[in-house]
């Protein structure tokens, strides 16, 4: 019994660990190759696994592209969170939030790139549309409480919904990256961020 226990934990760690392999060559191969593009031969390849691997953790490279921005956001954002609570309260400032976000989040061509893709797909296809839709709000379910704690330790409160805040702030480091990765104005990429960011989050609040 206790062996057969032992085998199925082993199997379960094992699944889960190619599964984690899969994902993490998923980007390189869907930025080389397009969404469209993308096949599962060639993230098998990337991986160094076989297909027969890839089914049995994924049905589709749709369902690969879907997981790979969720467990992206949430990672990303986890590492974010812990950053900035780590911040001494006396430290605290738009500014040194922003440094954590790019400590954490270093400017990466390849969330660009899929990002953007995914934008354009989502206007010609109604099913990107949905993954889409859904990245967005993964995104926002998980900066929200982020955002209120951020606010809070900063002494303020918000004066519109969260979700526009977080949408306009995303908006604004997806277009400070896109400047930086088309060579315009890298030298003051953070500085153009920085007055940005402090715009809209003291702008879009208010002393508590």
């Amino acid at each position: 019994m206790a062996s057969g226990v032992t085998e199925a934990r082993t199997s379960t760690r094992s699944r889960a660990n190619t599964r984690a392999r899969l994902l993490a060559a998923a980007a390189e191969v869907f930025v080389e190759h397009g969404i469209e593009g993308a096949t599962v031969d060639h993230l098998v390849a990337a991986a160094g696994f076989t297909r027969g691997a890839f089914y049995s953790n994924f049905s589709s490279m749709s369902e690969v592209f879907h997981d790979f921005f969720t467990v992206t956001v949430r990672e990303n954002l986890t590492a974010v969170e812990e950053a900035v609570n780590a911040i001494p309260p006396e430290e605290i400032s738009v500014a040194s939030i922003l440094d954590v976000l790019e400590a954490t989040n270093p400017s990466d061509r390849n969330t660009y790139v899929l990002t953007r893709e995914l934008e354009l797909r989502a206007l010609r296809d109604p099913a990107m549309a949905q993954v889409h839709a859904e990245f967005q709000q993964t995104l926002l379910d998980a900066l929200i409480p982020m955002m209120t704690e951020v606010l809070g330790r900063l002494g303020r409160q918000p004066r519109l919904p969260l979700d526009q805040l977080g949408e306009a702030l995303v908006a604004v480091y997806m277009a400070s990256l896109g400047r930086e990765l088309h060579g315009q104005d890298h030298a003051g990429a953070r500085d153009w961020r920085l007055g940005v960011f402090e715009a809209i989050t003291l702008g879009a609040s208010e002393p508590a």
